[in-house]
Parts: C-alpha cells; structure tokens; sequence
C-alpha cells in the first residue's frame, strides 16, 4: 500500500446518540461520521480508558489471544464506503524463528477501532473514501457542543 493513498487518523469523537452511536473520525482538514449501534459508546469508552468489563468481551479476547501469541497489529485501515457502510482491514504480523508472516483481515470498521484503541495502533483513512466524504466538522462542533451542555465533554 502506498502512503499517499491514505490519510491518517489524527482523533475521534464518540457521541452516544437515542439509538445509535456517532463516530467522528477526525483527519487533518475533515472530519468523517460514521454511524454505528448504540451499545458501541459504552463499549469504545471503557476500551480507549483500559477499562475492561466484568467479562471478557470478544474484541478483548481477539486482544489477549494475539498478545498470547505475540501477534502484533501494525495498523488499521477504513478501505471502503460503500452505500453507507464504511469497510476495514486490520494489518497483523507475528516474527519467530520460522520467520514473519503477515494476515490482513476483513473488519467491522467499530471492531477495528476498538482492536486500534488496545493496541495504540494508527489508523488511516483510504484517499478516494477521505475525498468522498462531506466533511462533517460543523456537525462534530454541534454534537461536542451539545454534550458540553448535557453531561459534559465527548470522548
């Protein structure tokens, strides 16, 4: 994959909304939303704070099983928007005495977010869906604005 053909994600914003969860995906120059269901705000908060939940939910067993295995996520990609939906791929490596081998695998792009907040691993943003979007800054302002006013800052 070329460099240029992707821009890196810089922040995000998660905004519980009534029935879903609004993801602002922040990049230098525009802000991107994704829209997922409503149980992911909880989710997202307790995985970019370290917190886990009193049982082990399945993007923390992904987790512990590639640390189990010293299986390393080299980076996360948002590859697609296709009629509403963005698609993902996750980058994972694992070296040994065998040598290294590489698995790229096809994502929910909140699963690869989640699996990016565990691992502090860069995501990035293919051009051709970044210079698609609209840029939704002025709904990110909105939205922060809004929960500043509710119960405090968003994520």
């Amino acid at each position: 994959m070329n460099e240029a053909d992707f821009v890196e994600l810089q922040n995000l914003c998660v905004c519980p909304m009534k029935d879903s969860t609004a993801v602002f995906l922040i990049c230098k120059g525009k802000t991107l939303l994704m829209q997922t269901d409503a149980a992911f705000a909880e989710i997202a908060t307790q995985a970019m704070h370290g917190r886990a939940f009193p049982r082990p939910q399945t993007y923390e067993l992904l987790h512990t099983l590639c640390r189990g295995f010293e299986i390393r996520l080299d980076a996360v990609f948002i590859t697609d928007y296709r009629d509403g939906i963005y698609f993902a791929r996750l980058v994972y490596s694992m070296e040994n005495e065998l040598g290294k081998k590489v698995l790229e695998l096809d994502a929910r792009p909140s699963d690869a977010l989640l699996q990016s907040f565990l691992n502090r691993t860069n995501v990035f943003i293919a051009r051709k869906v970044y210079d698609a979007a609209e840029d939704t800054t002025p709904l990110l302002k909105r939205a922060q604005k809004r929960e500043r006013k509710n119960k405090g800052p968003a994520l």
